[in-house]
């Protein structure tokens, strides 16, 4: 599987989620394997949520080619607060 080409390339956490999608989607599994599916930009958004605390997360948007479709991504920079915040929310 290529690495994510997003600001985590090594965090295990996006690597997890590009098995998941690509185990349910085999679409999905061929276009990031042609690696037709890339990182196009990356913001940063706060929220302060209810539960993970205030959270600053990169927002990562990646276009799925054909369509108007897009996978929205947002990650903690790993071991930071944001990602101990996310890691709460999925009880990890």
């Amino acid at each position: 599987m290529p690495g994510a080409s997003g600001r985590y390339p090594g965090d295990p956490a996006v690597r997890a989620i590009i098995a998941e999608l690509s185990a349910a989607s085999p679409e999905f599994a061929g276009m990031w394997a042609a690696r037709e599916i890339e990182v196009q930009r990356t913001i940063t958004k706060r929220a302060v949520h209810p539960v993970a605390g205030e959270l600053e997360l990169d927002c990562e948007i990646l276009p799925v080619p054909g369509g108007e479709h897009r996978v929205v991504l947002y990650t903690g920079a790993p071991g930071s607060a944001s990602d101990r915040g996310l890691q709460r929310l999925r009880g990890t």
